[in-house]
């Protein structure tokens, strides 16, 4: 998410699931959010990084979060 004034716990429910069962967990987090734990190597972002596959991005989001910060 780009920015988000609900809470994390909440921002689930701002997001559209895909028709069917998806098994996928899903960890909405702002882009600053993100950049904080890869600058800082903590949550999920990290090996999210390392071993994870994007699902769906926009606009190269992702990988601009990513860049300048090693996949460690």
């Amino acid at each position: 998410m780009k920015q988000s004034d609900v809470a994390f716990h909440e921002r689930h429910r701002c997001i559209p699931y895909p028709p069917g069962a998806v098994p996928v967990e899903l960890f909405p987090y702002t882009a600053e959010e993100v950049k904080t734990m890869l600058r800082e190597g903590w949550g999920m972002a990290p090996p999210a990084a390392r071993e994870g596959m994007v699902l769906a991005e926009r606009d190269g989001a992702w990988q601009a979060l990513i860049t300048g910060h090693g996949r460690r």
